[in-house]
């Protein structure tokens, strides 16, 4: 039962991130350029590692 709650709340936070980024993208569905305000709204993090 534990392991059901726990997926019902990835799924509902999976739900909420679409939810969002849907919001985003209909905002800019006719950007004529990016810019950075832009940009940031869509990218949340950026990772550089050395591999």
């Amino acid at each position: 039962m534990e392991t059901l709650g726990r997926e019902v709340k990835q799924q509902e936070q999976k739900k909420t991130n679409v939810r969002k980024v849907i919001s985003v993208v209909k905002k800019y569905t006719e950007m004529p350029q990016l810019e950075a305000a832009i940009l940031r709204e869509f990218v949340e993090q950026i990772r550089v590692s050395d591999t």
